[in-house]
């Protein structure tokens, strides 16, 4: 018996594979993983290095065609990317602490516990206590719109 068989080698590689994925994450080296631990089986089971080959690539081809498109679809698509810094205030309501509207006109606006410089997006006029709506930052300056009112 030898001191290794060919087998060992397909499993060192795949494990070698499997565990490079962990520093990708982009589910890549792990289709080659899966296709060296299909070619160890068939090595195991006593089949020729030319068929090992073929099922290594075989595997490989089809875990990077088929089952990785399904992979990253399924552990990245559905989320929604999370917003930090002030993209996070777009959309969110604010109160408005000193009236403001018309151009160039500005007030205060509190949200999150933040107050902020603000103006109106569209020339509104706001009083103190108002709702509104963020729509945009512009430097230290949010631009906001009224809140929607439902019917």
């Amino acid at each position: 018996m030898a001191l290794f068989e060919p087998w060992h080698v397909w499993i060192v590689l795949g494990i070698a594979l499997v565990a490079g994925e962990m520093f990708t994450l982009g589910f890549f080296l792990a289709c080659f993983g899966l296709g060296a631990f299909a070619a160890a089986f068939f090595s195991f089971l006593g089949m020729g290095l030319v068929f090992q080959i073929f099922i290594f690539s075989v595997m490989t081809f089809f875990c990077v065609f088929a089952v990785r498109p399904f992979l990253l679809r399924f552990s990245s698509g559905n989320s929604r990317k999370i917003q930090t810094g002030v993209a996070a205030l777009v959309g969110k309501t604010a109160v408005v602490l000193e009236a403001f509207g018309g151009p160039e006109s500005h007030g205060k606006v509190k949200t999150g516990g933040d107050v902020w410089r603000a103006r109106s997006k569209d020339g509104s006029f706001f009083s103190e206590g108002d709702l509104v709506v963020i729509e945009s930052v512009s430097g230290v300056t949010l631009e906001v719109r009224a809140v929607p009112t439902t019917a």
